[in-house]
């Protein structure tokens, strides 16, 4: 198995649309180089 990171605007948007691509086994949407364990942040709604 291979890991593939992608970069995108909306966490979860991307993440539905990269787990409907055949071949994928598993998403999880989560931010790069954060220094956090959360997904909370300033610009959250």
């Amino acid at each position: 198995m291979e890991v593939v990171y992608f970069a995108g605007g909306c966490l979860w948007g991307v993440q539905a649309f990269i787990k409907t691509l055949p071949g994928v086994m598993f998403t999880e949407a989560g931010r790069a180089n954060g220094t956090s364990h959360t997904l909370e942040g300033d610009y959250d709604v």
